[in-house]
């Protein structure tokens, strides 16, 4: 399989995993919700808050772990890349248990610090249990590198999926069988990090031949290197959480508890859609590591440019055609069942749909660069423009929604100008200096897909000035024909006869695969 159909397919199966986490939490949370009422489940929902804060430094070790080891086996230094992994993997092991500390002090205090009245024994527990699952999955995470390495996501996926169904089926058996207990949900989690811990080992040490475990490959030079890494990507990961995070908190400090929820029924498809690009370019980051290692600059712009290309014309429709289209959304959404929110309130809502959605042009079409830049080891200017931009999101965010009076749309406001600046005029700067490209190159990406998409997006306005859209099959009739109008203008006038013979070869490769498979199995 070449190199393009492998990215493809990782992509695809990357897509999928992502897909199965959102289905099975649409299915899960509802039953959990039921069986455990509304106490427990925000007992659970509060132990479980605090483990994220665990996983800040020993998450983007993993992603160290990822980086060194394929850049140094891509240059067959073997003992090189084991002294990384090791120090990585030992240091994993001394934050695990420098963690167990506050862990213990907190699980032993939890129920007076959130005020958990009723759930004390059962919160403690759950807190309890839910730092081992961390602790399995922080220890056994380094050793995920062999299938990064590899670029087997398949097999990943496939991992990760069983580990899933091993924890949703350990968690329906327990909510059924026995007494619901918040303390169940961490049991699931913990059933799930073995699953997937065991995975992670067992491939790291078949495809990562000559690969040896010894605390005597420790190193002090390379642990002060990947510190150095990780904390970059730590400033780069509170950042982000400023942006997603710091919104809602400002509302509700700002205007209440009420607009919190008007600002989330507009904000809350902008985290969805982010997590399925990311899962889908992720899979660019060990191929633009080796093609780092071996100093091939034309290839890594190419895999920018045309990432970025791809996925422009994925975004374009889903902003316009979306923006166009989420008044009628909205009302036949949630419109309809909120009570005590006027119609003024909605309209805010859709506002800031649109404030948030439409610059995820720009803020996702460079997505490719977010992966590349830690495969690259590039990694220190970014966390503090990302820092930068997050912490004026904040001032500029309160400005306009109080100085200006611009209410949860200022707040929406300040957070996509801020984002965007940064997308728009550093990334594809920053990436044009790393790889020889012109920042012109980026830019003359977007007419194409932004025009294809305005046909569309007229159409969905014009039908809403005729007449009201207020049915589910009206809302998806309207937009199968601006995908399908979209579709035809971006085959006949966007894409390349280059392009379109490579979908073809691709098409024509999948199936091949496919009849081969079915073959195998008939066989």
């Amino acid at each position: 399989m070449d190199t393009k159909l492998t990215v493809i397919s990782n992509s695809l199966w990357n897509v999928a995993g992502r897909a199965a986490y959102f289905i099975v939490a649409l299915f899960l949370v509802p039953f959990m919700l039921g069986r455990l009422g509304k106490d427990a489940y925000g007992v659970m929902v509060l132990a479980m808050s605090v483990l994220p804060f665990l996983d800040i430094f020993t998450g983007e070790i993993a992603t160290s772990v990822g980086r060194y080891v394929t850049f140094y086996r891509a240059r067959n230094e073997i003992e090189q890349a084991n002294r990384y992994f090791n120090t990585c993997f030992f240091t994993v092991l001394a934050l695990c248990g420098i963690a167990s500390l506050p862990v213990a002090g907190l699980t032993m205090f939890f129920p007076s610090i959130f005020d958990v009245k009723g759930w004390e024994t059962a919160s403690q527990w759950t807190m309890l249990l839910g730092a081992v699952s961390f602790i399995i999955t922080a220890a056994t995470g380094p050793f995920a590198v062999g299938m990064y390495y590899s670029q087997k996501f398949r097999l990943r996926n496939v991992f990760d999926v069983t580990a899933l169904l091993a924890r949703t089926a350990a968690i329906v058996l327990l909510l059924s069988l026995a007494s619901p207990n918040p303390s169940h949900i961490a049991i699931g989690m913990i059933v799930a990090a073995l699953v997937q811990g065991a995975a992670n080992v067992a491939t790291a040490f078949r495809m990562l031949p000559g690969l040896r475990i010894s605390s005597k490959l420790f190193s002090f030079g390379k642990f002060k290197e990947v510190s150095a890494f990780t904390f970059y990507l730590v400033i780069s990961r509170i950042s982000v959480f400023l942006f997603l995070s710091t919104d809602y908190i400002l509302i509700n400090l700002l205007f209440g508890k009420k607009w919190v929820t008007v600002y989330n029924m507009g904000a809350q498809w902008v985290p969805q859609l982010r997590n399925f690009i990311t899962a889908a370019v992720f899979v660019i980051g060990p191929l633009v590591t080796i093609l780092d290692a071996s100093d091939q600059r034309e290839r890594i712009r190419s895999i920018f440019l045309r990432g970025s290309r791809v996925l422009l014309l994925i975004l374009c429709p889903i902003a316009f055609f979306s923006c166009a289209l989420v008044k009628p959304f909205m009302t036949l959404w949630v419109g309809r069942q909120l009570t005590g929110i006027s119609p003024a309130a909605i309209a805010e809502a859709v506002w800031v749909f649109r404030v948030l959605v439409f610059p995820l042009v720009v803020n996702l079409s460079v997505s490719p660069a977010f992966t590349m830049f830690p495969a690259m080891g590039r990694v220190k200017t970014v966390a503090f423009v990302t820092l930068a931009a997050a912490v004026s999101n904040v001032f500029l965010s309160i400005w306009l929604a109080s100085g200006l009076g611009l209410g949860i749309v200022g707040i929406a406001l300040g957070s996509t100008i801020c984002l965007s600046a940064k997308n728009a005029a550093f990334v594809p700067w920053y990436m044009g200096r790393l790889c020889n490209a012109r920042v012109r190159d980026f830019y003359r990406l977007f007419p194409g897909p932004v025009l294809a998409s305005l046909p569309g997006a007229a159409f969905a306005i014009l039908i809403q000035w005729i007449t009201d859209i207020n049915s589910w099959f009206a809302l998806i009739l309207v937009g199968a024909f601006c995908v399908v109008s979209y579709s035809v203008i971006v085959y006949f006038r966007c894409l390349t006869d280059q392009e379109k013979q490579e979908l073809s070869s691709i098409w024509s490769r999948i199936r091949t695969a496919l009849r081969r498979k079915q073959v195998l199995e008939h066989e």
